[in-house]
């Protein structure tokens, strides 16, 4: 995968998008995002405050990455020099979103586990969102290290 960009002023537009790094990296986002956002759905709340934000997280950066994703391709911002600062900011902001959402599912998970509330497959439900928003943590750190390297 090549690292396109157009004239190098702006960010890729339209199927360049799903060939240049690390704009691809918003697919997994989205989709891991969305799985997360699942798990924790579908189990008991055991700390509302905690499985509340990991819940406005993920519903809250899938639909931001969404849109950013759709605006990239349909070429928003073509034109506009700031769409790369833009692009770090945003996916910086998400990172650190994602990575107390994932510390703050950790502790929901070790409640579960230690306050015997949950049965073994909601324990293991909050295990998967755990390991999930860590790993969707790990890739919004690797698109704004990128992002932030095209910038430059």
């Amino acid at each position: 995968m090549a690292d396109t960009q157009n004239s190098g002023s702006t960010l890729p537009s339209g199927g360049q998008v799903f060939t240049s790094i690390p704009d691809i990296l918003m697919i997994p986002e989205i989709i891991i995002g969305g799985a997360v956002w699942i798990l924790v759905a579908i189990t008991k709340v055991s700390i509302q405050i905690n499985q509340g934000w990991v819940m406005f997280t993920s519903i809250f950066l899938f639909f931001f990455s969404l849109l950013f994703l759709i605006g990239l391709f349909i070429g928003f911002q073509k034109g506009a020099h700031f769409w790369k600062v833009l692009d770090v900011i945003y996916h910086a902001i998400a990172a650190g979103m994602y990575f107390s959402a994932a510390v703050l599912q950790a502790n929901a998970t070790v409640v579960y586990q230690y306050g015997g509330w949950a049965s073994t497959s909601e324990y293991k439900l909050n295990v998967a969102a755990t390991v999930l928003s860590f790993i969707v943590t790990l890739i919004y750190v690797a698109h704004t290290a990128l992002s932030f390297q095209r910038a430059k």
